[in-house]
C-alpha cells in the first residue's frame, strides 16, 4: 500500500516516526512517503535516522516531499487563507504522484492540505486513498485544530486518539491507548 505520512515541526515528527516500527513489521506499507513542511528544517534528518535505524529492507523505496506551510506560528487567520491555498496546490501535486492508498497524519497544519487532496482524489475515482489521523498524545482533553476540522469534515477514514477522555467527547474516534 503505497503510504504517505505527514512530518510535523518536533513533537508531530518525532511520535509519527515512532509509528513507522509498526509500519514496516507488516511488511505492506511502501513506498514510503514523508510530507514536510518547507520551513521545517529539522524533520528529514529526524526521519533519516530514524528511518537508518529501522534498515533499508523496512521500506526499500523512500521519498521525501517539501510543500508549503498552511500557515505559519502567529500568522494571522486572514492572511492563511492564501497560504492555504497555496499549500493546498503543493499537496494535490504530492498526492497526486504519489497516489497513497494510505495517508497517516497527526496533526500540523500541514496535513489539512494533504488530507483534502487525499479525499478530492477518492471522490474523483482517481484511486481510494484511506486518511488514518491519529491525535497527538499531548492532547488529553480537546482536540487540536486540525483534528477538530478533520473530525467535523469527517475527512478521516480512521481517528484514533490516545487518551479514553476524547472518545467520551468525539464518539466516533478509537481509542487504542497509548501509540506513540
Amino acid at each position: 500500500v503505497p503510504t504517505l505520512v505527514v512530518l510535523g515541526s518536533g513533537g508531530h515528527t518525532a511520535e509519527m516516526l515512532r509509528l513507522l516500527p509498526q509500519l514496516a513489521a507488516r511488511g505492506k506499507y511502501g513506498p514510503l512517503h514523508l510530507v514536510l513542511a518547507a520551513t521545517d528544517a529539522t524533520s528529514r534528518a529526524s526521519a533519516e535516522d530514524a528511518l537508518a535505524r529501522l534498515g533499508s529492507k523496512a521500506f526499500p523505496a523512500v521519498h521525501f516531499h517539501v510543500i508549503r506551510r498552511s500557515r505559519e506560528v502567529g500568522q494571522s487567520y486572514v492572511t492563511s487563507v492564501g497560504t492555504t491555498l497555496l499549500a493546498l496546490v503543493d499537496a494535490a501535486r504530492v498526492v497526486g504522484r504519489a497516489a497513497p492508498g494510505l495517508v497517516l497524519c497527526n496533526g500540523p497544519g500541514t496535513c489539512i492540505p494533504v488530507c483534502a487532496a487525499a479525499v478530492v482524489r477518492s471522490a474523483l475515482g482517481l484511486g481510494r486513498c484511506r486518511v488514518v489521523y491519529v491525535e497527538s498524545v499531548a492532547r488529553v482533553r480537546t482536540l487540536s485544530m486540525s483534528a477538530r476540522l478533520l473530525y467535523a469534515l469527517r475527512w478521516a477514514d480512521g481517528f484514533v486518539v490516545q487518551w479514553p477522555e476524547l472518545v467520551r467527547r468525539y464518539p466516533r474516534a478509537v481509542f487504542l491507548g497509548r501509540l506513540c
